[in-house]
Order: C-alpha cells, then structure tokens, then sequence
C-alpha cells in the first residue's frame, strides 16, 4: 500500500479521533477501548548478538523459537494497525539491524504518516554507504545502548560489544546528516545504570554532548538472581532487594491506571500478542495478530479480563506488580 496525499489527509484524521477515543477509554476506565492502539511496537526479530547477562535473550532464558518476522506479514500489520497509530516502534527482546529488510519496514511505517523510533545496541551502524541509507530512510530517532565510556566497562554487561564500532557508527550517521542536510533521525545516547558503570555518568553526559546526541539515562531491569551483580545505589535503580525476603521490589511506582493495555499493541516477531514490552516470558498472552486480525484480539474477553485485573488491584497481577512503568 502506497499513500497518497488524500489518503495521507485521511490518515490525520483517523489519528487524531483516535486519540479522543482513547483519552475517553482511559477515563472511563473501558476494558474494551473505543480506540485502537496509538503506539505500536512491533518486534522485527528475537535474534541479538551480543550476550548481556541481565537480558533474557541475552542470556538464553526464552524458551520461544529464534526467528525474523516476513516483511510480507509486517505489512499486514501496519496495514491493519498504522491508519489509527502515531508512533512505531521498531524493537523487542533482539537487534532491530539484525533484520536484513529493517529499512523498509521504517519505510513502510512512514507511508502511514506515522514517527519511527529504533533502538539499538549499535554494533550494526556501518559504514557510510549504510549511514547514508539509514538518513534517508525516513526514521524519525535512533536510541543507541552504550553502557560504558571505555571499553572494559561496556563489555562487563555488554558482552561482546566494541565500543569504537559503536562510536564510528554514530560518527557515520552523524556525517551522512551533515551531507544530507537532515536532522534525522535524531539521536539518543541511552546510558542502562549499573553497580559497575554508575561512577561514569558524567563523562556520559559528556560523550552525549560531543556526539551531538540527546543523554537518556535508565535503571536496569534485572531477576533475583541478577540483582547483587548489577543493581547500582538506590538513587539510580527501579528496584531494591527486601532486607527480610531478599526480593525484589520497585523503589517508586507511578500511581495510576497503567497506559499500555489502552494505548500500544505489543506484537512479537512470530505474531502473539502481550500488553507490553516489559513481558517477555508472555505471561499474559492474548492471541496472535498473523492469524486473526488485531483488532479482535484488542477486544477479546482475554484482554479485557486482564484489564478488570488491573483495575482491580496491579499489585495482584504478575509482572504489573513489580513494574515501575520506566
């Protein structure tokens, strides 16, 4: 599907109403919302190269299939899903440029009117032939993982990362946007604080600065028995190990009825559905997007069980009770 400028007109309609109706089915707490979702994420692959302990593809924990999604059953998707959606993002639990067609798909996203988002580990970045191609692309932000200002501290989590692989890669892109004349994508220094690389902040934000490039700063994700290895001082983490159970526990939630289940479809590379990005193990499973359209699944008894559950009581649903929404 091509758009053209009428149907690019249509589309900012439908965007925009289905923005009202998912405000109103926010409000009125609906468990079957008015409004398709707004922000779309759509998994290309499960497949990562590099071997990040805390990661549970990173280190081996899924126990799914490894695969790429057809960019045939991708454009079903977008089909179906881009004339309600504002933003995509490109990206679950695998490297988006492990995807040999990862370009058009951004490609395909934009013909739908929507922003594009990506994000990386970086060690795909390229050369200048490919710097170039990502700039034209269309892609909207680009949020690069970089966990160390030297190389021993990246590689601590980052295992098997380079870190001048990375930094040429941004220097590549940020070049081809000088010969372009283009301010896109934009990009985001994404610096994951842990216990080994929390002292290196400040020269982070520094490096951020230098590479022109916008500074994010995140908490890590980690299980139980990850947490001693990487959780870096109270200020900087999400969670914090009970002194009695030895559990985890979130250091702040956000109060609220949580955004995900009303805004965003979160679809995995072979298809199945799960509210969010933050459930990797799929414990709330609703269906599979190849094999009967979204908007069945969006609306289906499974998810708006799940809903009431949230409205209910979080702290009672697995996952959702140890989510700080971050």
């Amino acid at each position: 599907m091509r758009a053209g400028v009428g149907s690019m007109a249509n589309y900012s309609r439908a965007k925009k109403l289905n923005l009202v109706l998912a405000w109103m089915s926010r409000t009125l707490a609906l468990v079957r919302p008015l409004n398709m979702p707004f922000n779309i994420m759509i998994e290309p692959t499960n497949v990562c190269n590099l071997k990040c302990p805390a990661c549970p593809t990173g280190s081996n924990r899924l126990p799914f299939k490894k695969g790429r999604m057809s960019l045939a059953d991708f454009r079903t998707l977008v089909d179906e899903l881009g004339p309600h959606a504002t933003y995509a993002q490109l990206w679950g639990f695998g490297e988006p440029f492990l995807h040999p067609q990862i370009l058009e798909m951004v490609a395909y996203c934009k013909e739908f009117g929507m922003g594009v988002r990506i994000s990386t580990n970086g060690q795909f970045l390229g050369d200048t032939s490919s710097a170039e191609r990502l700039v034209t692309s269309g892609l909207d932000s680009l949020k690069i993982s970089l966990d160390g200002a030297t190389e021993e501290t990246l590689q601590k989590y980052r295992v098997n990362a380079s870190l001048d692989r990375i930094l040429g890669g941004i220097r590549q892109i940020n070049e081809a946007k000088a010969r372009c004349a283009s301010k896109h994508p934009r990009l985001v220094l994404q610096f994951i604080v842990m216990k080994h690389n929390q002292h290196e902040i400040p020269r982070m934000k520094e490096l951020a600065a230098e590479l022109k490039m916008k500074y994010k700063q995140k908490t890590v994700w980690v299980e139980e028995d990850t947490a001693e290895d990487f959780l870096p001082e109270k200020g900087y983490s999400r969670f914090f190990i009970d002194p009695k159970t030895r559990a985890l526990r979130p250091t702040k939630q956000r109060p609220g009825l949580c955004p995900f289940p009303w805004d965003w479809a979160m679809v995995n590379w072979d298809g199945t559905v799960v509210p969010c990005c933050k459930d990797p193990y799929r414990y709330h499973l609703f269906g599979n997007a190849l094999e009967e359209k979204y908007r069945t699944i969006w609306r289906s008894k499974e998810f708006a069980d799940f809903r009431k559950r949230l409205l209910r009581d979080p702290s009672r649903v697995k996952k959702c009770n140890r989510c700080v929404f971050s």
